[in-house]
């Protein structure tokens, strides 16, 4: 009885996979078979049809068949096996592939035509004959990724095509546009595709800035080092002043460090001051203080940069302040001289900036007197065009200082006005706390602690300690203390103190703020799909504003990494 049944089921297997063979059917009972067949890859289904063929053989039906099998049914470990037996037993001659894949375009015989153009492509694939003819079957085969990495290995063949080729890519992505967008598209290719010259990786990353992709520019300058290891230096220029222009500081520090400018014995002075003056620029923006201040050292010769690279140079030197106290005073000397440089050289613009430099400078150095003099002289200076959102800022702040709190209130308004101003922002989340807490003592410890305080790191941990859990301020007290925590190297240590915030003011700004941090703190700790996972729950949470921003910026980043 049980022979019996097994000779009825191979019967019946049989019969299903003589069926399946043809390369056309798609039916829900084949795909079943299929999916027997991956699972028992013992079949050697795909090897017995490769067996079949005839050395150079022009078997339309066999070969559609061991195509077919090759693409749907063989197990991908076995792939590349399968591939190299096959490859010897297709016809020989390019003019038999090319009139045949003419011969189904022609007719829009479209599945033929990709089946054999996957064969072509394994006997051929560096043949510019078949080349334009496999791309046009992919595009009116709507495979529009097979025809963009179409477009690249033709590149690679004829590097001459260059300039047709960028024009024929740009055209494929305004055709996708109704199925991907620029950025999906050139990302399939971009992870895709393996390239073999830097030409292709140029040409992709001439694409992502036409159509702002700055993650896809990043890669494939990356993908352009790793074949050339050194890129021509203006290539390299131009890759930096696009992520310059477009605000992308962290883009443009990943280039520089791989181009590893410091050390290079390549570079004239002129080509060394320029990636200097980028490195000065990306590292202002990510607060990296430590980068700007040690570039120049010893001997800050500063004399060369240009009025903006020597602000932001001064301005390093004011708010670095992990150091030790002869290093700091040595930094604010430095400091001095450059604003005074400025203040007597440079264009209308950085003076003005110098000046608000300079009344930071003295803020630090707890001259508050001398400060609110410089700001009040400016601000009655009938030639000055800019705006008085900074003057009216730092006047707050030194009257935050000297607790004078109503008039500070009055003053963080005013400067809050001036929405298009970067000093705006910063003006209203001062003016938030100073209205969480209207109780002296505890409202001086936390402002005492503020980045913009003359104090240093031990006293502001200091101050932050002596704020009480009862205070409104006591989570944010607890977030800058993890902040100031973390950037002097001991993120474990922060990372508890964000975990108290979260578990104690659950589903509110701070505690999903500190929960971001929090993420981006155990990254290394944790596996991709875990920090992603984090990352959306913290999207789902709030909505709006800068801690969204934060994870989709830490979501986007992971995934290029990985």
């Amino acid at each position: 009885m049980y022979l019996f049944l097994i000779i009825l089921f191979t019967a019946c297997f049989q019969t299903t996979f003589a069926k399946c063979q043809d390369w056309y059917q798609s039916t829900l009972e084949c795909e079943e078979y299929r999916k027997i067949l991956r699972a028992d890859s013992s079949q050697n289904i795909c090897r017995e049809n490769i067996q079949q063929l005839a050395i150079n053989s022009t078997d339309i039906n066999k070969l559609q068949k061991v195509s077919f099998c090759l693409r749907h049914v063989a197990p991908t470990h076995k792939l590349p096996t399968y591939i190299h037996l096959l490859k010897n037993k297709l016809p020989e001659k390019e003019s038999w592939f090319f009139n045949k894949l003419k011969q189904y375009r022609i007719h829009k015989e479209l599945e033929s035509a990709s089946t054999l153009a996957w064969l072509a492509e394994i006997r051929f694939p560096h043949s510019t004959t078949l080349r334009q003819e496999l791309t046009e079957i992919y595009k009116l085969n709507a495979d529009f990724i097979l025809a963009g990495k179409s477009y690249l290995n033709w590149l690679n063949i004829e590097e001459t095509n260059k300039q047709f080729i960028f024009f024929s890519l740009s055209q494929l992505i305004q055709t996708v546009k109704t199925e991907l967008n620029a950025s999906e598209f050139l990302d399939s290719l971009i992870y895709g595709y393996s390239p073999h010259s830097t030409l292709s990786s140029s040409v992709l990353g001439e694409l992502c800035r036409k159509y702002n992709h700055a993650s896809g520019v990043l890669q494939c300058y990356r993908s352009q080092q790793a074949i050339s290891h050194q890129l021509p230096w203006k290539e390299t220029q131009t890759i930096l002043r696009y992520f310059s222009d477009n605000n992308h500081w962290d883009y443009m520090l990943s280039v520089l460090k791989l181009t590893d400018w410091k050390k290079s014995k390549d570079l004239n002075t002129e080509n060394y001051r320029t990636y200097e003056k980028f490195f000065l620029k990306a590292s202002f923006h990510l607060k990296k203080w430590s980068n700007i201040v040690g570039i120049l050292s010893p001997g800050n010769d500063w004399h060369h940069l240009d009025w903006e690279a020597q602000l932001h140079f001064s301005l390093s030197c004011i708010r670095y302040r992990q150091v030790s106290e002869d290093r700091i005073q040595s930094l604010r000397k430095t400091a001095r001289k450059i604003l005074q440089h400025i203040r007597k050289n440079a264009p209308d613009p950085w003076q003005y900036r110098s000046i608000l430099a300079k009344t930071e400078l003295l803020i630090a150095e707890n001259k508050f007197i001398e400060a609110k003099g410089l700001l009040q002289k400016e601000k009655d200076n009938p030639g000055r065009k800019e705006s008085s959102s900074a003057l009216l800022y730092w006047r707050a702040i030194i009257n935050l200082f000297e607790q004078h709190y109503k008039k500070a209130d009055s003053l963080l308004v005013l400067a809050g006005a001036y929405t298009t101003e970067e000093s705006a922002g910063r003006a209203l989340e001062i003016r938030y706390w100073l209205m969480l807490d209207s109780s002296g003592a505890h409202r001086k410890h936390f402002f005492n602690a503020l980045p913009e305080s003359p104090f240093g790191y031990h006293e502001k941990i200091y101050f932050l300690s002596k704020i009480p859990e009862s205070s409104p301020l006591w989570p944010w007290g607890r977030l800058e203390s993890a902040t100031f925590i973390w950037k002097t190297g001991k993120p474990d240590s922060a990372v508890i103190l964000l975990d108290s915030i979260n578990k104690r003011y659950p589903n509110t700004w701070i505690g999903i703020k500190a929960k971001a941090l929090q993420t981006y703190l155990r990254e290394s700790d944790q596996t991709v799909d875990s920090s992603l996972a984090n990352y959306d729950e913290i999207l789902l949470q709030y909505q709006q504003g800068v801690i969204p921003e934060f994870s989709r910026e830490r979501i986007r980043q992971i995934k290029e990494k990985h």
